[in-house]
Protein backbone atom coordinates (compact mmCIF):
# COMPACT_ATOMS: atom_id res chain seq x y z
CA UNK A 1 0.00 0.00 0.00
CA UNK A 2 1.39 3.36 -1.01
CA UNK A 3 1.68 6.04 1.67
CA UNK A 4 0.44 9.43 0.71
CA UNK A 5 2.48 12.56 1.30
CA UNK A 6 0.70 13.60 4.49
CA UNK A 7 1.49 10.33 6.25
CA UNK A 8 5.08 10.38 5.02
CA UNK A 9 5.48 13.94 6.26
CA UNK A 10 3.94 13.03 9.62
CA UNK A 11 6.28 10.06 10.04
CA UNK A 12 9.35 12.12 9.14
CA UNK A 13 8.29 14.96 11.45
CA UNK A 14 7.70 12.64 14.39
CA UNK A 15 11.06 10.93 13.77
CA UNK A 16 12.81 14.32 13.80
CA UNK A 17 11.02 15.35 16.97
CA UNK A 18 11.84 12.05 18.66
CA UNK A 19 15.52 12.42 17.78
CA UNK A 20 15.49 16.00 19.06
CA UNK A 21 13.95 14.92 22.35
CA UNK A 22 16.29 11.96 22.79
CA UNK A 23 19.40 14.10 22.34
CA UNK A 24 18.63 15.80 25.65
CA UNK A 25 18.54 12.44 27.42
CA UNK A 26 22.20 11.74 26.67
CA UNK A 27 24.68 12.19 29.48
CA UNK A 28 28.29 13.14 29.03
CA UNK A 29 30.92 12.94 31.76
CA UNK A 30 33.38 15.26 30.11
CA UNK A 31 32.75 18.94 29.60
CA UNK A 32 32.04 19.90 26.00
CA UNK A 33 31.96 23.65 26.43
CA UNK A 34 35.12 25.56 25.67
CA UNK A 35 36.07 28.73 27.41
CA UNK A 36 37.35 31.60 25.36
CA UNK A 37 40.11 32.22 27.87
CA UNK A 38 43.28 30.37 26.93
CA UNK A 39 45.59 31.96 29.47
CA UNK A 40 46.09 35.00 27.23
CA UNK A 41 45.73 38.46 28.66
CA UNK A 42 44.18 40.14 25.67
CA UNK A 43 41.42 42.72 25.36
CA UNK A 44 39.67 43.19 22.04
CA UNK A 45 38.42 46.58 20.85
CA UNK A 46 35.97 46.54 17.94
CA UNK A 47 35.67 49.91 16.25
CA UNK A 48 34.94 51.59 12.95
CA UNK A 49 37.96 53.19 11.34
CA UNK A 50 36.03 55.97 9.62
CA UNK A 51 36.08 58.69 12.29
CA UNK A 52 39.37 60.60 12.40
CA UNK A 53 40.91 61.78 14.76
CA UNK A 54 39.24 59.33 17.15
CA UNK A 55 40.03 56.19 15.18
CA UNK A 56 41.25 55.84 11.62
CA UNK A 57 43.37 53.56 9.47
CA UNK A 58 46.98 54.70 9.14
CA UNK A 59 47.85 53.95 5.52
CA UNK A 60 50.83 56.29 5.27
CA UNK A 61 53.22 54.54 7.64
CA UNK A 62 52.97 51.25 5.77
CA UNK A 63 51.72 49.32 8.82
CA UNK A 64 47.99 49.53 7.94
CA UNK A 65 46.82 49.66 11.53
CA UNK A 66 44.04 51.55 13.27
CA UNK A 67 45.28 54.53 15.26
CA UNK A 68 43.70 57.55 16.91
CA UNK A 69 42.65 59.06 20.21
CA UNK A 70 40.33 56.23 21.27
CA UNK A 71 42.91 53.60 20.37
CA UNK A 72 45.55 55.46 22.40
CA UNK A 73 43.24 55.50 25.43
CA UNK A 74 42.51 51.79 25.01
CA UNK A 75 46.25 51.05 24.75
CA UNK A 76 46.88 53.02 27.94
CA UNK A 77 44.14 51.16 29.82
CA UNK A 78 45.32 47.74 28.67
CA UNK A 79 48.90 48.64 29.57
CA UNK A 80 47.80 49.63 33.08
CA UNK A 81 45.90 46.36 33.46
CA UNK A 82 48.76 44.31 32.06
CA UNK A 83 46.83 43.17 29.01
CA UNK A 84 47.51 43.22 25.28
CA UNK A 85 45.20 45.21 22.97
CA UNK A 86 43.74 43.80 19.77
CA UNK A 87 41.90 46.30 17.55
CA UNK A 88 39.38 44.92 15.05
CA UNK A 89 37.71 46.98 12.36
CA UNK A 90 33.95 46.53 11.90
CA UNK A 91 34.42 45.85 8.20
CA UNK A 92 36.07 42.57 9.15
CA UNK A 93 33.18 41.81 11.52
CA UNK A 94 30.59 42.39 8.78
CA UNK A 95 32.48 40.07 6.43
CA UNK A 96 32.76 37.34 9.06
CA UNK A 97 29.28 37.74 10.59
CA UNK A 98 27.44 35.06 8.56
CA UNK A 99 30.00 32.43 9.48
CA UNK A 100 29.95 33.53 13.13
CA UNK A 101 26.14 33.37 13.28
CA UNK A 102 26.07 29.91 11.69
CA UNK A 103 28.74 28.65 14.07
CA UNK A 104 26.96 30.08 17.11
CA UNK A 105 23.65 28.50 16.09
CA UNK A 106 25.40 25.18 15.53
CA UNK A 107 27.02 25.40 18.96
CA UNK A 108 23.70 26.39 20.53
CA UNK A 109 21.91 23.41 19.01
CA UNK A 110 24.59 20.90 19.96
CA UNK A 111 25.90 22.34 23.19
CA UNK A 112 25.59 20.50 26.43
CA UNK A 113 24.20 23.65 28.01
CA UNK A 114 21.15 23.83 25.76
CA UNK A 115 20.47 20.12 25.93
CA UNK A 116 20.96 20.15 29.70
CA UNK A 117 18.97 23.25 30.52
CA UNK A 118 16.53 23.76 27.65
CA UNK A 119 15.55 20.23 26.76
CA UNK A 120 15.48 18.89 30.30
CA UNK A 121 13.37 21.83 31.47
CA UNK A 122 10.97 21.27 28.60
CA UNK A 123 10.82 17.54 29.26
CA UNK A 124 10.28 18.04 32.99
CA UNK A 125 7.50 20.55 32.38
CA UNK A 126 5.87 18.18 29.88
CA UNK A 127 6.06 15.34 32.43
CA UNK A 128 4.39 17.52 35.08
CA UNK A 129 1.60 18.57 32.75
CA UNK A 130 1.25 15.00 31.46
CA UNK A 131 0.89 13.70 35.01
CA UNK A 132 -1.73 16.32 35.84
CA UNK A 133 -3.81 15.88 32.69
CA UNK A 134 -2.97 12.22 31.90
CA UNK A 135 -1.82 13.11 28.38
CA UNK A 136 1.85 12.19 28.04
CA UNK A 137 2.42 11.83 24.31
CA UNK A 138 0.87 15.17 23.38
CA UNK A 139 2.93 17.07 25.94
CA UNK A 140 6.15 15.44 24.72
CA UNK A 141 5.27 16.33 21.13
CA UNK A 142 4.58 19.91 22.21
CA UNK A 143 7.91 20.13 24.06
CA UNK A 144 9.72 18.84 20.98
CA UNK A 145 7.89 21.31 18.78
CA UNK A 146 8.87 24.20 21.07
CA UNK A 147 12.53 23.15 20.93
CA UNK A 148 12.38 22.67 17.16
CA UNK A 149 10.67 26.03 16.61
CA UNK A 150 13.24 27.79 18.79
CA UNK A 151 16.11 26.41 16.76
CA UNK A 152 14.32 27.17 13.48
CA UNK A 153 13.65 30.78 14.53
CA UNK A 154 17.34 31.20 15.28
CA UNK A 155 18.26 29.73 11.90
CA UNK A 156 15.77 31.87 9.98
CA UNK A 157 16.89 35.01 11.79
CA UNK A 158 20.48 34.27 10.80
CA UNK A 159 19.42 33.90 7.15
CA UNK A 160 17.56 37.22 7.35
CA UNK A 161 20.63 38.88 8.85
CA UNK A 162 22.82 37.46 6.07
CA UNK A 163 20.44 38.72 3.37
CA UNK A 164 20.34 42.16 4.95
CA UNK A 165 24.12 42.32 5.10
CA UNK A 166 24.38 41.23 1.46
CA UNK A 167 21.96 43.97 0.39
CA UNK A 168 23.79 46.66 2.37
CA UNK A 169 27.21 45.80 0.95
Amino acid sequence: MRLNRKWLFAILLSAMLAMTLLVGCLRSDKATAQSGYNGQKKLTMVTSSEYPPYQYRDIYSGKDEIIGFNVDIAKYITKQLGYELEVIDTEAIIAALPALVNESIGMLKSSALLSTIGVQDLLRRSQIVGAQKYIFFETLIFAGAVYYLTSMILTWSSYALERRLQRSS
